[in-house]
């Protein structure tokens, strides 16, 4: 019936489709559109809730990344003598 509404049919030409009376399709159709803001009022929040958990994934797989640098770094500089011990037939 919204769908039927949202097409640009009329209450008329939606009761008498689906035959019903014109007074019951334009009260449900009223219905729909009194609960259509509650509806959205929760899914907003469902949104906003799953963006907030995204958020908060990214930031932790960033600073997973940076600090796995830090210890590539570290671990280069500790053993900076490997790459020519190597090159040079000491291994």
């Amino acid at each position: 019936m919204a769908a039927m509404a949202l097409g640009g049919q009329t209450c008329r030409q939606i009761a008498e489709t689906l035959g019903l009376t014109k007074s019951t399709v334009n009260r449900w159709l009223q219905e729909m559109r009194e609960d259509c803001p509650t509806r959205f009022v929760g899914c907003a929040e469902i949104v906003a809730a799953a963006v907030a958990g995204y958020w908060s994934l990214h930031d932790e797989a960033l600073e997973a990344f940076r600090l796995s640098q830090d210890d590539k770094v570290a671990f280069q500089e500790l053993f900076w003598f490997l790459p020519w011990r190597t090159l040079n037939g000491f291994a």
